[in-house]
């Protein structure tokens, strides 16, 4: 099972690139990112909900700087390990992010991945612009 997700947002390609693997842009429920964007680099979100604490750890497979991500996406206690791909492209008015999230074993883990994205876009937006992130 694949989520297809397209974003536009008016914000520059560079800065959305650098936000989107930065420790500093934590949007809730992740409460600490580690990150090191090099092929076979680790990706790791800490979170704390009302559904309990939480690991995704995640491996880079493809770091294009600027243009394009591949990592793996595992949840710990999950049997289930996905895969993201996220492409940042260039349009007049900004930027289009391009979100191919794969590999899902559970409708209700699609479903609630598909909803993340959408909260974590506009979230990201949203903090970039409060705290003038570059």
């Amino acid at each position: 099972m694949v989520i297809r997700k397209t974003y536009s947002s008016d914000l520059a390609k560079e800065m959305l690139y650098n936000a989107w693997l930065s420790p500093l842009m934590t949007i809730d429920p992740v409460t600490k990112i580690e990150c090191d964007p090099v092929v076979g680099g680790e990706l790791k979100l800490y979170s704390k909900s009302e559904y309990g604490d939480g690991v995704m750890s995640g491996k880079f497979a493809l770091v294009e700087p600027g243009e394009k991500l591949m990592y793996s996406w595992h949840w710990e206690g999950s049997e289930e390990t996905t895969q993201v791909n996220v492409q940042f492209l260039k349009i007049e008015e900004g930027t289009e992010v391009q979100i191919v999230h794969s590999g899902f074993i559970s409708n209700e883990s699609k479903e609630m991945h598909d909803s993340g994205w959408d909260h974590y876009f506009r979230s990201l937006e949203d903090k970039i612009r409060q705290t003038g992130f570059q």
